[in-house]
């Protein structure tokens, strides 16, 4: 009777240091599930704002191309202001040189 009692205790030291084992594995894992979660958070974090600065940048350079069409279209308002005041220059001074040999002539 007592070998059995001996291994009855014997076989309950080992069940609980089984169970110790065990606990500290799932202890173990548990914290490196935390860590994974807490990684994984900060890729997503990491990922929508890299999007919302990739979406600022888009509708920056969708402004900035407006700009620069704007831009242009007014320079090139501004060439045909330029090349109608040369004309009209022009014209002027044909109109003076005639007036002026007609002035010589009488």
């Amino acid at each position: 009777a007592r070998s059995e009692l001996e291994v009855a205790r014997s076989e309950a030291r080992t069940s609980a240091a089984s169970e110790q084992l065990l606990q500290a594995d799932v202890e173990e894992l548990q914290a490196s599930v935390a860590e994974l979660e807490q990684m994984l958070a900060e890729a997503r974090e990491e990922a929508r704002v890299r999007a919302e600065a990739e979406v600022a940048s888009a509708a920056a350079l969708e402004e900035l191309r407006g700009t620069v069409e704007e831009l242009e279209s007014k320079l090139e308002a501004a060439h045909e202001v330029e090349r109608a005041r040369a004309a009209a220059e022009a014209a002027r001074r044909q109109e003076d040189e005639a007036i002026n040999g007609a002035l010589q002539s009488r």
